[in-house]
């Protein structure tokens, strides 16, 4: 659970602490192989559909192979993005770490397709192990006490925008923040 929960809350900052951060060859040679793969946002709407019929059928044990899957193919990129994030928080009245120009280089190349990916792993590890307990409202899944549903669906949008996706309905998180079209959006009612 901690890789989860450490992956949640850095998510939304991952491009300035990844930007702020030293590298370690270890390091970029991860963030370069994952970035490829990262990059498919039609990839990310497959397995938006695929976690969310998961969590519509109550497949928990679905859940926990894919968690295992995530784990098994991506922990290590997963990992090094913890720690670049956990080396770019120096405590307050600290100087943060010089770039790197390897690591503000890969970082640049982290798009919006690359994060949500990245916000659909957290998804999945969160709810698998128990860290968050996913609702569905009105067709749309949502995970409660957390912020990373909204974060994917801002982040899949930009996605889908940029690189000219065919259109994909919201299964996950709602866009409200990102299209200001609330209308859909369980919490708004």
């Amino acid at each position: 659970m901690g890789i989860t929960l450490k992956l949640a809350a850095v998510l939304p900052a991952l491009i300035v602490a990844v930007l702020a951060s030293p590298a370690r060859a270890i390091d970029a040679q991860l963030l370069a192989a994952a970035a490829a793969s990262y990059r498919d946002g039609a990839a990310a709407q497959q397995l938006e559909d695929r976690i969310a019929d998961l969590i519509e059928a109550g497949d928990k044990a679905g859940l926990e192979a894919l968690a295992s899957q995530i784990e098994r193919e991506d922990g290590p990129f997963l990992d090094a993005l913890i720690a670049l994030a956990e080396q770019n928080q120096a405590p307050a009245g600290e100087a943060k770490p010089a770039p790197g120009s390897e690591l503000a280089r890969m970082a640049s190349a982290l798009g919006p397709c690359h994060q949500a990916n990245i916000a659909l792993r957290i998804i999945v590890l969160l709810t698998s192990n128990g860290g968050a307990e996913p609702v569905v409202r009105n067709g749309i899944v949502m995970i409660d006490g957390s912020e990373i549903d909204s974060t994917y669906a801002t982040l899949i949008h930009i996605c889908e925008n940029v690189n000219a996706l065919p259109a994909h309905k919201a299964r996950i998180g709602s866009r409200c923040y990102s299209t200001g079209a609330c209308g859909d959006d369980p919490d708004m009612d």
